[in-house]
């Protein structure tokens, strides 16, 4: 899959450093907050003054916002079609429409005719996950260096994802990303809402 048929992420914010005195000085103090100017205006004056929302804290999801990681299911659901001598052909572009709709809907609908048993192909698929490199590519445009100057700006940066912890885990330190968040929380059988499926 070409890079250029990639969805980047939409982040667009602009970022600032609100030190004490009220003064923006341009340089970033890991031991403050960040500002983040709202698009709010206050209607005083001739002109809209904007507020500042102090930040500490981002949360990231990981599929979709940081990783494109639909090249890799399609790859590693095509082989298991492969093995299971059926003719089936995922189309690379309708699969996107899948990845948000959690493991076991995604494997199920991609693998077609070739589906089995969606609970065991789910196992399947998540065996050959775990033995599979994510590529430092995988990354959207922008992700790495967007990171790493939050980080360097002293924010603290978790992951919250249904993708299953292991392979969270896996998935940032195949790309490098591991280092830069505190917390990584993936999905996990015991957080699952009942009746409805997540991970």
């Amino acid at each position: 899959m070409r890079g250029d048929d990639r969805q980047a992420p939409g982040i667009r914010a602009q970022i600032v450093v609100a030190p004490a005195g009220g003064r923006d000085h341009g340089v970033a103090d890991p031991g403050r907050s960040v500002a983040l100017p709202s698009t709010r205006g206050t209607g005083r004056g001739n002109g809209a003054v904007r507020d500042r929302v102090l930040i500490r804290y981002v949360i990231f999801d990981l599929d979709g916002t940081l990783v494109d990681s639909c090249g890799i299911c399609v790859s590693i659901l095509s082989a298991m079609i492969a093995d299971r001598g059926s003719d089936h052909a995922i189309d690379p572009v309708g699969a996107r429409q899948y990845m948000s709709q959690g493991g076991r809907d995604m494997v199920a609908a991609l693998l077609g005719p070739a589906c089995v048993d969606p609970d065991a192909d789910l196992l399947d698929f998540r065996a050959r996950y775990a033995r599979h490199v994510t590529p430092a590519d995988s990354l959207f445009p922008g992700v790495a260096e967007c990171l790493k100057r939050l980080h360097d700006m002293g924010l603290k940066l978790a992951i919250c994802s249904n993708k299953p912890q292991m392979l969270c885990d896996k998935v940032l330190a195949d790309t490098g990303l591991a280092p830069y968040f505190r917390v990584v929380v993936g999905g996990r059988p015991a957080c699952c809402p009942s009746p409805r499926r997540i991970c």
